[in-house]
């Protein structure tokens, strides 16, 4: 069975989480993939790499907030 992954980082990454969630064909009710529910570790990574490729992108825009988070 195809295992779709996270999307961290421009790179597809497992996911720390342990539960597997089945991913149907509407059309056919056949099960296509599965996804593994994202653990809390995943769901920070994320959203630090994304905060810190949003700091890069907006620069001095964001030079209020940006520090308090990278």
């Amino acid at each position: 069975m195809e295992t779709v992954y996270n999307f961290i980082n421009g790179k597809q990454v497992p996911s720390r989480g342990t539960k597997a969630h089945p991913i149907y064909n509407p059309a056919t009710g056949e099960q296509i993939r599965q996804v593994i529910a994202s653990s809390p570790d995943d769901v920070n990574e994320a959203i630090e790499v994304a905060h810190k490729a949003f700091c890069r992108l907006v620069g001095d825009f964001s030079a209020t907030s940006c520090p308090y988070y990278v």
